[in-house]
């Protein structure tokens, strides 16, 4: 009877322990003049890695028209939240390892601490998808 016991304290506590360590909420700097995605380059993206910034980036081909629709559902959002979203042609990161996980486009990634913790790759051309995915990983502070 205390093995039963025992056996359910412990899987309770290792699903409390799961949960936590996978919910996080970015803390995205936010700026009123914003109307659409800023574009970064490899320095950039490494100075703000090294500063363990929260990032929300786009990853995208110049020749994908699917990226190019992702990119405008972007802008959108942008301009009525005004939060810093990011976005990167691989081609500029192909040769860093930071992407090494990225390998379908459009693919939208969220950096926690300077650390990749998300990344989606299917449905970013359903606003509605990319809004309230979004909106549940940026931490609200108004």
């Amino acid at each position: 009877m205390n093995l039963k016991k025992t056996l359910s304290t412990t899987a309770i506590m290792v699903c409390l322990l799961l949960t936590s360590c996978s919910s996080y909420k970015l803390s995205i700097k936010q700026n009123l003049e914003l109307s659409e995605t800023i574009e970064l380059d490899l320095t950039r993206l490494n100075s703000y890695i090294e500063q363990k910034e929260d990032m929300i980036i786009l990853v995208y081909l110049s020749t994908c028209s699917t990226c190019t629709n992702v990119i405008s559902i972007l802008n959108d959002y942008v301009s009525k939240n005004h939060y810093y979203i990011y976005k990167i042609n691989y081609e500029e990161v192909a040769s860093s390892s930071y992407f090494n996980k990225v390998d379908s486009f459009p693919s939208l990634v969220f950096i926690h601490k300077g650390n990749i913790m998300d990344i989606y790759e299917s449905g970013l051309t359903d606003i509605n998808k990319v809004n309230s995915l979004l909106n549940s990983h940026i931490l609200k502070t108004d």
